[in-house]
Parts: C-alpha cells; sequence; structure tokens
C-alpha cells in the first residue's frame, strides 16, 4: 500500500470519527418508524403540537376521507393466502382487490362489522401488518375562470429563460397519477411516452413480461368501477379532464403552433389512471395510488407528478413512497386546496405531508405572488408555491381551458424537475429538492409559512445546475462519502487520475488525488 493511499486511509477514520450521524444527506427529515410489529394506521406522535383554532377554518363541504365498509390490509412475507383466506372467512369478509406484488388486499366488511374492530381482527391474526381503513383523494382544483386565456405562469417562473438551456431531453419520463391523460390530445401526443415493446409485440401477450399486457401507453388502475378492484385495463384515457390539464402543464408540446407549451415540453409523460370511469365523484383509492406509484417505480418513470390527497393518513400509502425515495425518485405532491396551515397535524394533507425528503411539496400561488384564498401553507410542511390560478392548459376533446389549484401548482414544479434531471440525469433527489427550494424568488406574504418563503424560478434553477459543486466526484451533486471512497479507488486502483472534470479537480492541478478525498470528508464533516 503507498504513502499517500495509507495516509487517506487514515484521515477516512479521523474524519468519520467526528462525522454527526445526519451528515453529508441533504433535505434530511426524520425516520417514521413504527412503535410495535403492528398497528391500525394514524400519523405518528409528535412532541408538540399547534393550537387547531389558530388554523383558518376551511370553507370547502367536507368530503369522505375513507371508504366505508372497506379496509386495506398487508399480509406479511410469511402469511400463506390460504391461512389468510380463512382468516377473511372467519370474519365474514370478502377480497374486492389483491396486488400481490405489494401483498396488498381490498377488503369488503360484512354488514353491521365496522372498520375499527375489522383491522383489530386481522392484526390480532398474525398474518398481517397493517390493517387500515381504506383511504380516498381527490383531485387538487377548483374550477377556473374560463377568460383566463394566457400562460400567464410561465412568465412568472420565467420558463423561457430557462427553454434558452434545455426544454428536456425525451429521455426523462414524468408519471402523471391522476384521472388518466387525453393522450390523443394534439398539444400531448408527441410526448406520451410509449413502451415499445409493447406497440410492436403481439396483442394479448405481455411481451415485456413487466406483469401487465400491452401497455403501450400506461396503465388505468381503476377500470371502470369503483368498487372492482380487479377490472383494471390498458387505456388511461382521462373522462374527467383532471389528469390532462395537469400533463399539459408539465409538458405540453411546445413550438408547434398549437395551444400551449409546458413548462417542459420535449420529455415524457407516462399516464397513470387511478380514476374509474363511473365514478362521477372522482375518487381515487390508495388502492390504486399504491399500484400506480409501483408501476411508475418499475417502468422508468424518473419523476412523479401526485396532484390529488385528502387528510387520511395511511401506512400502506408512506411505505410507497418510502419505496420510491429508496429507489432516489423525487415526487412532487400537491399541499390541497383547504387553505389551513399544515404545520397544524389535524389539518395535513397526504400524501403531501408524509415526512420523506423525496417529497416536494407545493402550493398555490396568483398573478401577484401571493397566497390564494385555497393556498395550504406551513413553514415545515409545505416546500414552495408555484403559479396555481387561471392556469390554461390541454383539456379533453382536444381543447384548452383555465383551472385553479395546487394540482396546477404541482404540474410547475414537476416540470421545472423535469428541466434539472434533462441537464443531468444522475442528479440525486436530494438534489433536486435542495435546488427547487434554494432557487426561489422570495416572497414577503410566503415569509413564516413556506420551508422556502417564496415562488420557485425554473431560470434560477436550470442556471444552478450549470453551476459545479465542489467535491462532486461522482456528479449526483451531492458530497458524501461516496466521493471520498471514488477518490480512493481512483488512487488506490490506477494512480492519479487524469481528465477529469472541474467540480472534481479541487486543487486544479488535473488529478484526482488526496487534495480531494481530504476536500470530501472535510465537507461531509461539517468542516468546509
Amino acid at each position: 500500500m503507498n504513502l499517500v493511499f495509507a495516509c487517506i486511509i487514515c484521515l477516512i477514520f479521523t474524519a468519520m470519527s467526528s462525522v454527526p450521524a445526519t451528515a453529508g444527506r441533504l433535505m434530511g427529515a426524520p425516520s417514521m418508524a413504527k412503535t410495535g410489529s403492528s398497528q391500525t394506521s394514524l400519523p405518528p406522535a409528535r412532541s408538540s403540537a399547534s393550537n387547531p383554532a389558530s388554523s383558518p377554518v376551511s370553507t370547502f363541504l367536507p368530503r369522505p376521507v375513507f371508504r366505508p365498509g372497506e379496509l386495506l390490509i398487508r399480509y406479511s412475507k410469511e402469511a400463506v393466502i390460504h391461512r389468510l383466506a380463512l382468516t377473511h372467512e372467519k370474519i365474514g369478509s370478502r377480497i374486492t382487490g389483491h396486488n400481490r406484488r405489494l401483498k396488498v388486499q381490498k377488503i369488503r366488511l360484512k354488514k353491521g362489522m365496522d372498520e375499527e374492530t375489522a383491522a383489530t381482527l386481522y392484526l390480532d391474526s398474525g398474518l398481517v401488518d397493517i390493517a387500515e381503513k381504506h383511504v380516498v383523494r381527490y383531485p387538487n382544483r377548483i374550477p377556473g375562470d374560463p377568460l383566463f386565456s394566457d400562460q400567464w405562469g410561465m412568465s412568472r417562473i420565467d420558463a423561457p429563460g430557462a427553454w434558452d438551456i434545455t426544454a428536456g431531453a425525451p429521455e426523462i419520463t414524468v408519471a402523471v397519477i391522476d384521472t388518466g391523460i387525453d393522450y390523443r390530445h394534439p398539444d400531448l401526443a408527441a410526448n406520451i411516452r410509449t413502451n415499445s415493446v409493447e406497440l410492436n409485440g403481439q396483442p394479448g401477450i405481455d411481451d415485456d413480461r413487466n406483469g401487465f399486457v400491452d401497455d403501450v401507453r400506461g396503465w388505468d388502475f381503476a377500470g371502470v368501477s369503483a368498487y372492482d378492484g380487479e377490472d383494471d385495463d390498458n387505456d388511461p384515457t382521462d373522462t374527467f379532464g383532471h389528469g390532462t390539464h395537469v400533463a399539459g402543464i408539465i409538458a405540453g408540446k411546445g413550438d408547434n403552433a398549437l395551444g400551449i407549451a409546458g413548462v417542459c415540453w420535449n420529455i415524457g409523460i407516462m399516464p397513470l389512471k387511478i380514476t374509474a370511469d363511473n365514478d362521477q365523484t372522482n375518487i381515487m383509492d390508495v388502492f390504486d395510488i399504491v399500484a400506480a406509484l409501483d408501476y411508475a417505480r418499475e417502468n422508468g418513470a424518473r419523476i412523479i407528478n401526485c396532484s390529488f390527497g385528502s387528510t387520511g393518513y395511511s401506512d400502506i400509502e408512506q411505505a410507497a413512497f418510502a419505496d420510491l425515495k429508496t429507489s432516489g425518485i423525487p415526487v412532487v405532491c400537491a399541499a390541497g386546496n383547504e387553505g389551513t396551515d399544515m404545520s397544524l397535524y389535524s389539518y395535513r394533507v397526504y400524501p403531501a405531508s408524509y415526512e420523506l425528503d423525496n417529497i416536494i411539496s407545493v402550493t398555490a400561488s396568483d398573478m401577484n405572488d401571493d397566497p390564494t384564498g385555497f393556498s395550504s401553507f406551513g413553514i415545515e410542511s409545505v416546500d414552495v408555491a408555484a403559479p396555481g390560478t387561471g392556469i390554461t392548459s390541454t383539456s379533453l376533446s382536444n381543447g384548452y381551458e383555465p383551472m385553479d389549484g395546487t394540482s396546477m401548482a404541482a404540474a410547475h414544479v414537476s416540470g421545472i424537475v423535469a428541466m434539472i434531471l434533462s441537464i443531468n440525469p444522475d442528479t440525486d433527489y436530494r438534489a433536486v429538492k435542495s435546488i427547487i427550494i434554494d432557487t426561489v424568488d422570495p416572497v414577503s406574504s410566503w415569509s413564516g409559512k413556506l420551508v422556502s418563503e417564496g415562488r420557485v424560478n425554473a431560470f434560477n434553477a436550470v442556471t444552478k445546475m450549470l453551476t459545479p459543486v465542489a467535491g462532486d466526484l461522482n456528479h449526483d451533486r451531492v458530497v458524501e462519502i461516496e466521493d471520498a471512497v471514488l477518490a480512493l479507488r481512483i488512487i488506490s486502483l490506477s494512480g492519479l487520475s487524469t481528465g477529469i472534470n472541474a467540480e472534481g479537480d479541487i486543487d486544479g492541478d488535473g488529478k484526482i488525488g488526496a487534495a480531494e478525498a481530504v476536500y470530501v470528508l472535510q465537507k461531509i464533516s461539517g468542516f468546509r
């Protein structure tokens, strides 16, 4: 072992002994560990709480948070299906949906059985680790004023300035989990992500063996009936318009002499439908949501847009979002249209409020950058604001219309995230979130109400992507122990590496060596 390598090994042990437990992790958030082996789902307890009376009261009519008479259960890896079937029979319930990959079943309870009692019985069986009421979600929009016909939000976030740098990269795919998408719309069709294996394969055959037959353009997880968990299909056509509107904001085709331009108009959109065709209430079941999240994770989505929410907490849904974090996928979530302070746990909207650092929570701003009457907020729970009133985008029947809501605001941010990843697909999800927050335009009316205290700026975000991060050797824009290890490997395996780029070369000698390894260790130890 050469002298330089031995010295750096000593430096690693010395530096690591002084590194705090959270060092080197950007945008960290507390974990949400369970206390006990199994439980029904409630938001985790906190050490302190604010007074709910201090928060504005929502003016919206209350909507159901759960499907009455239904549970979602997740059986343990050791559970045997036939034993669980006996438990269903004993309790008097029946399976109405089964996701074998996620080990999640949708259960319809017998008449007269309440959800709490049934959940306790399932947990006591020892065959399931989660039993919870079936939470439902709603699209986060308010019908817009049809006289708003221009895309004022694009100028407000300086999308035109960002377009001088990037309008996207076709290999970046954004999954839009929503009411579906009108994928034949002339301003969307060119950007709909197509599964070429299934497109060129045999009809009725799962050509790519991903578990979904003929999923050429995403998937419809809700199917025709809201109460049939087994009627999903391969046609995610939008029947309500919300998902089509969201998709247009993210990636409506630009510079084509048609309609509107999305924030990042040269990327792929993956339509994932979670509202049933015959359900006029636009209810979105968590059973379908988690299946859509899993599909997006397994089938190439780099970003996921979730323009929906409600106040019900779900352990099963939270686990699905945690899986996305493990896979390094950023998720943009609408903060909700309740106009309440989400620092108060009783007013939190999910999935935006899950304490996971891959989630970017977005509220809506008006044409003056101020909060709207429906903008939810929270100094620790909502990250940024984005345009969300009178937002013109694509609609059904090849049309265009304005809508309001945090759904529209979230879509703007998903477009900016797509721009970031189009510049550098290796960007770590923590760096993505940091860039979105750090590059806002500060707005006084958001002071004390948001993590960033401002409204997003696309030009600032993509410009920051062009600024090298000192010590970032693996190009993910996060400086951590992996960069020091990479420096050691370069030295030990091939001597001093030459021909590396500027952000890796700390001392300007055109090489990766001891100076770079020491710099990284100092950076993650908090000495720089």
